[in-house]
């Protein structure tokens, strides 16, 4: 059972390792976020935190 596993885990190392070498380096190049999705979000978290004082400067 174990050298199953082990075949198992080389395997799987394997396929990852060619994963990484396929998609090379211009991974990391590429930003996740593209700058348009970063404004908006920046944008909706400003709304939300202006929200939130507004509602608790209208509590007694």
């Amino acid at each position: 059972m174990a050298d199953n596993h082990s075949k198992e885990r080389i395997q799987a190392e394997a396929a990852f390792a060619k994963m990484q070498d396929r998609f090379g380096s211009k991974a990391f190049d590429e930003p996740a976020v593209s700058a348009a999705d970063q404004n908006t979000a920046r944008l909706k978290a400003a709304r939300l935190e202006r929200d939130a004082a507004k509602a608790e400067a209208k509590k007694p």
